[in-house]
């Protein structure tokens, strides 16, 4: 893969020395990392934006979501303030 120089100001330095690092561990190039950066990262957009923009797709889900909720029962037993409590006490 063959490219021209290209000049980015304004990159993170943390971003860059991982990049970098992670570039080295795998026997790449910076260039061929970055390249390969920008692909995925484009593509991960075009996935999202197709995703968010189904909203056919996001109403059916959600009716999905309801049906499912509305067969849960209601414990009154257990507060999910105090399960929410006790979660953050365990991680302490």
């Amino acid at each position: 893969m063959t490219g021209e120089t290209i000049v980015i100001k304004g990159v993170d330095k943390h971003a860059y020395r991982k990049l970098k690092s992670k570039a080295a561990k795998e026997g790449l190039t910076m260039g061929a990392a970055a390249s390969k950066a920008f692909i995925d990262w484009s593509s991960e957009q075009a996935l999202l934006a197709r995703r968010v923009s189904d909203t056919r797709k996001m109403q059916a889900a959600s009716i999905a979501m309801d049906k499912i909720r509305s067969k849960q029962k209601i414990r009154s037993d257990r507060s999910s303030e105090r399960v929410i409590r006790e979660w953050r006490d365990r991680r302490r």
